[in-house]
């Protein structure tokens, strides 16, 4: 298109627009006194405009700036004393659905059905508030029943289908805010609806089943209240939803025994129902269990620990996170062990890695979860935890031809010694950590591929900077550990490292830790790496913004200058040159304080000055606010 049609176009869709919003207001006034100046005729043609342009309209801004005018209307003809005016919505909700269960248009796909949605999501919210809302039941089974219509063989994929339609709307509903409390009612049917919907041949349906599937867990679970996904903070308790939802119970067993049953159908064959059903599993919590209730999930248990040993990672990943709530805190330490038993207790025997990494996956986070309570016979269960983990600690030697289990076992151990710290079997948990940890960083295997190597060294690296800090090691064996750690030619290693001292910034006090500035200081002549550049300059940038009386021995070496400098001026990257910024700062004021430095002064001003442009990169300019 020209410019002068491009002009034409925006206006058209900008008339529409504000006539949609104009028209809404006009109604809305009029009819505001039940005065006769409109009639119900006069009302319907205005109705018939609105759905003409709310379905047939493609333009997003159009449509929510007409909906907008069509939700005033609606609101003032459901509260219209007049018999007829207050009917009208009523009547253009039928029409709508009656599109929807029978639209077999030959338009091209819309996205998320366009204003279908809006439309029937404006009446149904202008309903009065209360228990009685006739127009919202009667949408949702009117769309959970054309959601659920059989598939035609010849099925047509380029256009509109019902089933897409349904499911569309269904999710604009549930999410929104103000039908949240009549639309609970409804939750059970439509999890069903959207779970069997990820089983669906036609890609347009699994597509919007997701969606709703989505929307469902933010409307069952509630908004996230940190930032970690997993946090127990954002999860409700499993007897909590199941006594809100008691018809899923049963519904997402069958879905786990299903998937079960075809486990032999292909290796990589994944239930289409499974990751949905074990997503939702793995957003409850535990909580306070009656008996009754302890044996109703207990059902959940042996189908879940079925499919841990999937070759799927994704699956054994959300299998040991969805075991943690069904499992009751009583139990937790005999299910660990028991899982422990499975495993071979000698290397001569055949090992299955994906039974193996399962089994490790469900014990570290029930062990995650068991350490969060406090028990009366905690030292006991400790005991028991410790004695079964060394049991089969030759997964964390070398007779442990994978890496990556190799390395998830180091991190039970060391878990393992964290948790249950009130027992003899804690030191010999921590000698063999040590031990392995030597070993692996002295000697990886030359059979080991790069990728697993580097695997190794870097969960081998963050085990032994833990294992100082539990061991309470001297000043000078920190340093010289992080000093080897930093030199090492793995870059997984360096990072570790440097994420390890982060942290400890974060927690500990700086008076403590000021011998990691020299090893900082040097780190950034020499670090390649932009990552550990980003880190190591951040880590400066605390130690020289603190509030903490410092000594004076936390002064950048002069010869730094040049070194940051280039980086300022942007020859490692934007990232780089954001995070350089305020270390340049820092060096130029203690440069002022022993000498004039006009030259370093003035090229620090023209830097500020340039980088201040309000078309510079936005992580430059938030760089030099610092």
């Amino acid at each position: 298109l020209t410019p002068e049609h491009e002009l034409v176009l925006a206006c058209c869709w900008l008339n529409i627009k504000e006539a949609g919003l104009l028209l809404g207001q006009l109604v809305d006034s009029v009819l505001q006194n039940d005065c006769d100046l409109m009639t119900p005729e006069e009302v319907q043609s205005i109705g018939r405009m609105f759905v003409r342009i709310l379905t047939q309209c493609r333009h997003r801004g159009a449509i929510e700036s007409c909906n907008i005018g069509f939700l005033m209307v609606c609101k003032r003809l459901l509260s219209h004393s007049d018999a007829n005016m207050a009917a009208i919505p009523a009547q253009i909700l039928d029409q709508v659905l009656d599109v929807i269960s029978g639209n077999r248009s030959t338009s091209n796909i819309t996205r998320r059905s366009a204003g279908l949605p809006l439309l029937v999501q404006a009446i149904t919210a202008s309903e009065p508030r209360g228990n009685y809302r006739p127009l919202l039941g009667r949408a949702v089974q009117t769309l959970l029943t054309t959601a659920q219509l059989p598939l035609s063989q010849d099925e047509d994929q380029t256009v509109d289908i019902p089933q897409v339609h349904a499911l569309n709307v269904l999710r604009a509903l549930f999410s929104d805010s103000t039908l949240g409390a009549a639309m609970l009612a409804h939750i059970s049917d439509a999890v069903m609806l959207a779970i069997s919907g990820f089983s669906s041949p036609v890609w347009a349906i699994r597509n919007a089943a997701m969606q709703l599937y989505g929307t469902l867990l933010i409307r069952m679970l509630g908004p996230k209240r940190v930032r970690d996904e997993h946090s127990p903070e954002n999860t409700i308790t499993a007897r909590e939803f199941f006594t809100r939802w008691p018809s899923l119970r049963l519904f997402l067993l069958q879905q786990l025994e299903e998937a079960v049953g075809r486990q032999g159908e292909g290796r990589l064959y994944l239930h289409p129902g499974l990751q949905p059903v074990l997503i939702l599993l793995s957003k409850l919590g535990p909580g306070i269990e009656d008996e009754e209730h302890r044996k109703l999930l207990s059902q959940f248990v042996v189908p879940v620990m079925a499919q841990a040993s999937s070759p799927l990672l994704s699956v054994r990943v959300l299998c040991a996170r969805a075991l943690v709530p069904l499992v009751s805190v009583e139990a937790q330490v005999s299910v660990m062990c028991s899982i422990l038993q499975q495993v071979p207790p000698t290397p001569g025997q055949q090992v299955v890695q994906n039974n193996l990494h399962g089994a490790i996956l469900q014990v570290m986070h029930l062990l995650q979860q068991w350490g969060y309570a406090t028990r009366q016979n905690s030292r006991q269960e400790s005991r028991d935890i410790l004695q079964a983990v060394l049991a089969r600690s030759w997964v964390a030697t070398s007779s442990n031809t994978c890496p990556a289990t190799r390395a998830d076992y180091l991190n039970l151990l060391l878990a393992s010694a964290q948790s249950c710290n009130n027992c003899p079997e804690r030191e010999r948990v921590l000698s063999v950590l040590k031990d392995e940890v030597s070993r692996v960083r002295s000697n990886v295997e030359l059979s080991c591929q790069p990728v697993a190597s580097d695997l190794l060294l870097k969960t081998a690296a963050s085990v032994s900077l833990q294992l100082l800090t539990l061991s309470s090691a001297s000043m000078e064996t920190q340093e010289q550990l992080t000093r080897s750690l930093l030199t090492s030619p793995c870059v997984d290693v360096r990072r570790a490292t440097f994420l390890h001292i982060q942290d400890m910034t974060s927690r500990d006090d700086l008076t403590e830790l000021l011998w990691i500035l020299p090893i900082l200081h040097q780190q950034l002549e020499e670090e390649t790496d932009l990552l550990c550049l980003e880190l190591c300059l951040d880590t400066c940038v605390v130690f020289h913004t603190t509030k903490q009386q410092l000594q004076h021995s936390t002064t950048f070496p002069t010869s730094l200058w040049a070194v940051i400098m280039q980086f300022a001026q942007g020859q490692k990257g934007t990232s780089i040159c954001a995070k350089a910024l305020p270390v340049l700062a820092i060096i130029l004021r203690e440069m002022l304080q022993s000498d004039t430095c006009r030259e370093e002064l003035h090229v620090w001003s023209q830097l500020m000055e340039t980088y201040s442009h309000p078309l510079q990169p936005e992580p430059v300019r938030i760089g030099v606010g610092r």
